[in-house]
């Protein structure tokens, strides 16, 4: 068969002889030479195998609003097939578009951020690989400098004030890049891409107020309202150290820590705590807690494991040293359902003896009470919304009977110690079989 395409484009054909085969890279083909008037015929012995495209080239971005205009140059090789498509994507976001020219728009891009571009080839046989990255472009739409920030609030320090702030409700259209702080008096400025900011060199007994102003590739925004006036001093320290109260399993990763704070803030506000857990004489991760007011909670303990918590008070100076270690408590196993229970010895009213039980225990399964009976019959008692319970109670070191079957009743107490103080609250109660006599010790499993 004839192929005069390729026949006509062969300009020179000197050299050529009678079953020469040669490839015409125009239409990425053998042909056989069969003189000047047979002309060009396609070998079909011989069939080049295609591959994927080569990379496109010389790959060009011009920023839109939202969007980007792509330009390449096609591969110099379409791998032996047709070019049937071309993939754009952006970095970052790994945004697409397709087309099947040299020019692709990409759209669904973000004001303010900054972007490149590689393009890809698809022809039958499969997508090529991708282009160089081109140059990098930002795109804008119609964007403002951005709103004021707002809740300035300076804390004093040695020579510095710590300026904390809110950010504006609407950054112009463009990511917010930094904002900055001014004193006033002094026009003392910093910088910062959060809250808060510190501003230093400031002189120790002067008042100062601070506004705060946000930027965007537009610009800088309005100043926001100016802070209350704040004096830094150098008699500010850190606080001294708080005194220690009660520490309490509130779960299985879960404690609540009471304090008294410390006799001296170091002449600047408390502005949160500083709790450390203990396993033994091990600190393990300090937790910063904005409170200020007892008790603390602590979060992220592990179930079933005995603390011991330490607290410092905080304030513009830094962290002061830390209170005197906590009682040791014992977080709950994993899933246990938190319980209160009421134990009591009595040899009359089980609801009078139970009311007026100082043995308020916060515990979960697995707590045990101790305490001494004379000729006593021995109740507990615990809210009817937990369910089934078994008590098991310990006369001494060797014998022991099973609480629980013998019921007592089910009546609201109000108890007049506790968590539960003063709260009518439904129980159930129980009693041991006999009176008893000496150190008893219940189980509640």
């Amino acid at each position: 068969m004839r192929d005069t395409k390729a026949f006509n484009h062969i300009k020179d054909q000197s050299g050529l002889y009678p079953g020469m085969i040669v490839f015409d890279r125009e239409n990425q083909k053998y042909y056989r030479w069969n003189g000047a008037i047979a002309g060009f015929v396609e070998h079909a012995l011989l069939v080049l195998t295609p591959l994927v495209p080569g990379a496109p080239t010389e790959v060009e971005a011009t920023a839109g609003n939202g969007r980007a205009t792509v330009t390449f140059t096609t591969p110099d090789s379409n791998g032996g097939r047709d070019i049937t498509l071309y993939t754009v994507t952006s970095s970052p976001g790994s945004i697409t578009a397709t087309g099947t020219g040299t020019e692709i728009v990409v759209g669904g891009l973000t004001n303010g951020v900054t972007y490149t571009f590689t393009v890809r080839a698809t022809n039958s046989v499969g997508l090529g690989a991708p282009s160089n990255a081109s140059n990098a472009v930002t795109p804008v739409g119609v964007v403002t400098i951005p709103d004021a920030p707002t809740s300035v609030v300076g804390t004093a320090g040695n020579g510095q004030v710590s300026v904390a702030f809110s950010p504006p409700g609407f950054n112009g259209g463009a990511p917010i890049s930094s904002y900055r702080a001014t004193s006033s008096p002094g026009g003392f400025t910093a910088t910062n891409s959060a809250s808060p900011i510190l501003v230093t060199g400031l002189t120790n007994g002067t008042a100062y107020t601070f506004t705060v102003t946000a930027t965007n590739i537009e610009g800088a925004s309005a100043p926001s309202n100016p802070s209350a006036a704040v004096t830094p001093s150098a008699s500010v320290t850190v606080p001294g150290a708080p005194t220690i109260g009660t520490a309490t399993s509130t779960g299985s990763t879960t404690a609540t820590v009471a304090f008294t704070a410390p006799v001296s803030d170091g002449g600047a506000a408390i502005t949160g705590y500083r709790v450390t857990p203990y396993i033994g004489a091990t600190a393990q991760t300090a937790q910063n807690i904005g409170s200020t007011t007892s008790p603390l909670n602590v979060t992220g303990l592990t179930a079933s494991t005995s603390y011991t918590f330490k607290v410092a008070a905080t304030n513009s100076a830094g962290t002061g040293a830390d209170s005197g270690a906590s009682n040791s408590i014992t977080t709950s196993a994993g899933g246990a359902t938190q319980e209160r229970f009421w134990v009591a010895s009595s040899s009359s009213n089980a609801a009078t003896a139970l009311a007026s039980a100082s043995n308020d225990l916060a515990s979960t399964r697995g707590k045990t009470v101790t305490f001494t009976a004379t000729d006593q019959y021995i109740y507990y008692a615990y809210p009817t919304s937990f369910g089934a319970l078994t008590a098991i109670y310990y006369n001494g070191d060797t014998t022991f009977n099973q609480l629980g079957g013998y019921p007592v009743t089910t009546m609201t107490i109000t108890p007049t110690t506790g968590a539960n103080a003063g709260t009518p609250t439904s129980y159930k109660v129980y009693a041991s079989e006999f009176p008893q006599t000496g150190t008893i010790a219940i189980e509640f499993v």
